[in-house]
């Protein structure tokens, strides 16, 4: 399975963080967020940033790692968490 390095991720995590504008705020939360998709599988994989409402570069992808994104994310710990989603979908 394909899956971007620990680095390149957080990078990618920390330039949507630096984003997040103050009504970005889901139904079930109180602050502002961003919700991420890390979607994979043998052939490559995608990040997708918000709600695509099917539509958006993950969905062609078979295994997903979801999670929000606040402005006080440890992106490395985020990317560890969302490449873990991933991989155990994988091995079921």
């Amino acid at each position: 399975m394909k899956t971007p390095t620990i680095k390149d991720l957080a990078a990618e995590l920390a330039y949507a963080r630096r984003h997040i504008d103050d009504d970005m705020i889901a139904m079930d939360e109180t602050a502002p967020s961003i919700e991420v998709t890390l979607a994979c599988d043998e052939t490559g994989y995608a990040l997708q940033l918000g709600d695509n409402s099917f539509s958006g570069p993950a969905y062609s992808f078979r295994h997903w790692g979801v999670a929000s994104i606040y402005r006080n994310s440890n992106c490395r710990e985020l990317a560890r968490d969302l490449i873990e989603q991933c991989r155990e979908l994988a091995a079921c």
